[in-house]
């Protein structure tokens, strides 16, 4: 192999792992949850109400009209 090649391969490998740890790092900082703490069951329903929030502003805004018979969202 040449050298500017390794250097190229390296540099790569180096962008690979920086992005690893900016995302490890990311998760670090969320808790942990489990399914039995009211705590967590709490904190999870907020953050659906959240969505939930953001998906009606998102609707609003752009005119799109939710209707309950749409089978898109099955799940």
């Amino acid at each position: 192999m040449d050298g500017s090649t390794i250097q190229v391969v390296g540099l790569i490998a180096l962008a690979v792992a920086m992005v690893m740890t900016l995302f490890e790092m990311r998760l670090s900082l969320q808790p942990d949850t489990c399914a039995e703490c009211p705590h967590c069951q709490a904190r999870l329903e907020a953050e659906r109400r959240v969505q939930e929030d953001l998906v009606a502003q998102y609707e609003r805004r752009h005119g799109i009209h939710h209707d309950d018979e749409d089978d898109t969202k099955i799940g």
